[in-house]
């Protein structure tokens, strides 16, 4: 019983995406707009970097729930990463969870954040990053699974009967 529930909620949580990224009738990706949508569904902080380290999107929980990055973010959508940081984001070539942020470069009072690396590829060119990230918990199998624009679970995903939504092409 507890799976069956388990895989409705990831179904509903990926149909939040779909009419989110459906419903867009101006053609233009709002990134703040996408980064609301999977902050609420992953009970996260989600930023979208282009490959320059602009941010393009942010959405954060309330501080009393993550307590944020500073050092990754200081004034939002337009600002720039820190490039050192921004060229560690780039090398990292697949979906990565649960990473340690001190192997970033990040300072130790934010070791016990979680994140999802997810690289935005389209046609072989690295266009940015998502960043995703919590305080306290880690993330399983369902969150890769509803980030993963690469396709790397699909074969997964479809073993086990579950619907896929590609968000890119």
């Amino acid at each position: 019983m507890s799976k069956n529930v388990n895989n409705v909620q990831l179904l509903d949580k990926t149909r939040k995406i779909e009419r989110l990224l459906h419903n867009n009738s101006t053609g233009k990706v709002v990134f703040n707009d996408i980064c609301a949508v999977m902050s609420e569904i992953m009970n996260s902080d989600v930023l979208v970097l282009s490959h320059k380290g602009k941010v393009l999107g942010v959405a954060e929980k309330p501080e009393s729930e993550i307590r944020p990055i500073k050092s990754l973010v200081k004034d939002g959508v337009g600002e720039f990463i820190d490039g050192d940081l921004n060229e560690r984001l780039l090398a990292i070539l697949s979906t990565n969870e649960n990473v340690m942020l001190s192997t970033l470069g990040f300072d130790a009072e934010d070791s016990e954040h979680n994140a999802i690396i997810v690289p935005i590829e389209i046609a072989g060119e690295r266009l940015g990053t998502v960043f995703i990230y919590n305080q306290g918990h880690g993330y399983d199998i369902d969150d890769i699974i509803i980030c993963d624009p690469e396709g790397e679970y699909f074969p997964l995903v479809n073993t086990f009967r579950g619907q896929v939504i590609r968000i890119s092409p």
